[in-house]
């Protein structure tokens, strides 16, 4: 059953003509003999081109589609017209500066031709145990062909199956792993659609192309059905592409049959076997295309034997061999055997030295004496071949030793500098990986697999210079990217006010935006600091009321300022007096831990670390009542929570960098995404209902961080003079951030 095939094609012009030029032609047959034919089609990029050249190759591809379609009906129909073409193509090549990537090929019915020169990416995506498995076509070609379709590649696709090719620079935005993705989620129109349009988008300096053919799957017909009840096999989809494939890989001098699915894990087996064991098939019996190179390719006589003089010759080396092997043995097994014995009686003897063990000491050191003496004399009556054979033995032994120890030291060598090589190679693949990811918006997949190089790059050895220098460079490498994914800017931040220039004891721990002012203020400091962001004039008051304030908020109406003492009192500064004044408020225990207060419509949300508790403070007419426990139901601790913010929902800052979200006193899922380096002891936290954005200040890292609501990062700012952050201001709508730094407070635009 036929079944037409679904030919998708990309092509997007590059910035720069004379650097990138491709070439993209695809005949579909419309007459029944050229439908017997199949597709043509042609892939051609030219790097560095001259028009005349790129006339010659449109020409040229316009003559291989004419004698293709015109030529007699036989198998190699297809081969003989790439090797007439290619007997045209030697001026093409010769123009200087240029570079070559092509693909030519014909898709007849499920029958797969190519023809290519250069770098052309061309790969295979089949069903593989319920999942799309992929591997390449062809192999870029190293040498210096002398032909413009240098190489052929022959095959059959089956039902499901894709072929899938590209110019080289496509593989540099969507390699194999990539088009798997696309394909695994989109039918082919779709993912060539969406090619298109990614590469569209990058507007480079190199053009694009590629082609994507597609081998729809069979429906399962009744006779098929009835067939299969019968207890007859009918292949279809993914196994069926797998068993059958069936490829041959040829030069245009000489016909060669390395199986097209090589590199594929599963199934090909038995594919090689079956090409070199039938070399009676038409397509399977090696050949000369081109006589005018038959005699770089003499065929090898595979029924040569030895003649009996070479047998003879051979036979007494390797018995020779055999027997200087016996001998060697033979002398290593009594020299092992003796030395063994001598370190025995050595230790023996050394023990009753020692110890004297039973009055031995005496006859022992005679026993080595006499020892001694015997192999002196035996040494000394040796005959002077003798000597000589014993000496070459013993040098022998020790170039053995020496060769073996040399062996293992060498192979240890290479086995660490194949490791070494293997690290860096996953290293860069990670990498490259890494990159595709930023590029596709997949920060946080980006970021982790970047944390995992750079663990990789740590653990590399940095024993010798070019492992330094090697290491260095995948750090620097690794970073610049790692730049890009964690968005720091190093903001340059100008002060608006100095408090210490008023006093040189000043202790300012807080700060706060109230009736278009800054007011800072310290838990042991009884000075009142107001400084206009505007002027940066700063006035100074001292009031005899403001003792050790802690905690502070202004509500939306910006009417007062309400602040919580270490004494666990409220006080209010009241806008138009310009005063203070006490109200009252208690809590659920005598002496709570009151880290935080936020004030949202009129209520007081006062954190309790001590207790674990927000509590809701509503106002009466002498202050705020004992207030309620809010929190009706979480799942985090939060005794090392250190800053609140409502905007409806209310949020919760703990020292560990985590930020807990609470619905109608409910804890709900919330996590920071894409941030690194991740938080560290972080100490406020700021979001309000018509904002966009939380903002968050941590001084290890002399940082004020960005997410939404949603908790996707959206940056980070900093600056090397915040050396003692404490507190900060934001104001959204202006995109400005006051800063109080030690004594003092600095103003930068995000």
């Amino acid at each position: 059953m036929s079944i037409k095939p679904e030919i998708q094609e990309f092509f997007v012009e590059g910035n720069d003509d004379n650097l990138s030029h491709v070439l993209l032609h695809i005949a579909e047959p419309i007459t029944e003999t050229e439908k017997e034919r199949g597709y043509f089609f042609a892939l051609i990029e030219v790097a560095t081109s001259y028009p005349h050249q790129l006339s010659q190759i449109q020409e040229l591809i316009a003559n291989i589609e004419t004698e293709y379609y015109e030529s007699a009906h036989t198998d190699d129909a297809f081969e003989q017209v790439l090797r007439h073409a290619n007997g045209r193509s030697g001026e093409i090549l010769e123009y200087d500066g240029t570079e070559i990537h092509s693909v030519v090929g014909i898709l007849q019915d499920k029958r797969v031709i190519l023809g290519y020169h250069g770098s052309p990416q061309a790969t295979l995506f089949y069903q593989n145990s319920q999942a799309i498995a992929y591997t390449p076509i062809i192999e870029e070609q190293t040498d210096t062909h002398p032909h413009l379709f240098s190489t052929v590649v022959e095959g059959i696709v089956h039902e499901n199956d894709s072929i899938y090719i590209c110019t080289p620079h496509v593989n540099e935005f969507f390699p194999a792993y990539r088009v798997k993705n696309i394909l695994e989620n989109k039918t082919a129109r779709q993912s060539a659609i969406h090619i298109q349009k990614v590469l569209d988008s990058l507007k480079n300096k190199y053009s694009f192309g590629g082609i994507l053919f597609h081998i729809p799957k069979i429906p399962i017909t009744p006779m098929m059905e009835l067939e299969r009840k019968q207890g007859h096999s009918v292949a279809i989809g993914s196994q069926a592409s797998m068993d059958k494939f069936l490829n041959t890989t040829r030069t245009t001098e000489e016909t060669l049959m390395p199986p097209l699915l090589k590199n594929a894990k599963e199934g090909i087996q038995h594919i090689f076997s079956s090409v070199k064991s039938s070399r009676q098939s038409r397509r399977k019996k090696i050949k000369t295309q081109n006589q005018d190179h038959s005699s770089k390719h003499t065929r090898i006589e595979t029924n040569y034997r030895p003649s009996p003089n070479q047998d003879t010759l051979i036979t007494r080396a390797l018995v020779g061999l055999g027997k200087s092997l016996v001998f060697l043995g033979a002398g290593l097994y009594i020299i092992l055997k003796k030395t063994i014995f001598l370190l025995l009686a050595s230790f023996r003897y050394l023990f009753f030295i020692i110890t004297n063990r039973s009055g031995q000491r005496t006859i022992a050191i005679d026993n080595v004496k006499k020892f001694i003496n015997n192999k002196k004399y035996q040494i000394d009556n040796l005959g002077i071949m003798s000597k000589v054979l014993y000496i070459a033995l013993i040098c022998l032994v020790f170039i053995f030793i020496i060769s073996i120890t040399y062996l293992k030291f060498k192979e240890d060598r290479e086995a660490q500098a194949a490791q070494y090589t293997h690290a860096v190679d996953i290293i860069i693949e990670k990498k490259d990986e890494a990159q595709a990811r930023l590029l596709y918006g997949e920060e946080k997949k980006a970021l982790e697999i970047l944390r995992e190089a750079e663990r990789l790059t740590d653990a590399l050895p940095q024993k010798t210079d070019e492992e330094i220098a090697q290491a260095r460079e995948l750090t620097t490498t690794l970073s610049a990217i790692l730049l890009k994914l964690q968005k720091i800017t190093t903001v340059d931040s100008s002060i608006v006010a100095d408090l210490s220039s008023t006093n040189e004891q000043v202790q300012i721990q807080g700060l706060v935006f109230f009736n278009d002012t800054l007011v800072a203020f310290g838990e042991h400091d009884t000075t009142l600091y107001t400084i206009d962001p505007i002027t940066q004039t700063l006035e100074s008051k001292s009031y005899e009321l403001i003792k050790n304030l802690k905690i502070a908020d202004v509500p939306k109406e910006d009417d007062k300022i309400v602040f919580i003492t270490t004494e666990h009192k409220a006080l209010e500064f009241n806008k138009k007096t310009q005063s203070f004044s006490s109200k009252e408020i208690s809590f659920s225990t005598d002496n709570p831990e009151l880290v935080d207060l936020a004030i949202y419509s009129t209520r007081l949300y006062i954190l309790n670390a001590r207790e674990e508790q927000i509590f809701k403070h509503n106002p009466t007419q002498i202050g705020y009542d004992r207030g309620t426990a809010w929190i009706t139901s979480k799942t985090s601790s939060l005794l090392d929570a250190v800053s609140i913010a409502v905007d409806g929902d209310l949020y919760v800052l703990t020292s560990s960098g985590k930020i807990l979200k609470f619905y109608a006193g409910t804890e709900q899922g919330f996590e920071i995404h894409g941030l690194d380096p991740a938080l560290e002891n972080p100490t406020q936290l700021w979001t309000y209902a018509d904002v966009n954005n939380i903002y968050i200040l941590e001084p290890t890292h002399k940082r004020v961080v960005i997410i939404d609501k949603e908790g996707n990062f959206v940056g980070q700012y900093t600056n090397e003079a915040w050396d003692d952050l404490q507190d900060f201001v934001v104001n959204e709508s202006d995109k400005m951030i006051y800063v109080l730094s030690g004594n003092k407070i600095y103003l930068f635009g995000f």
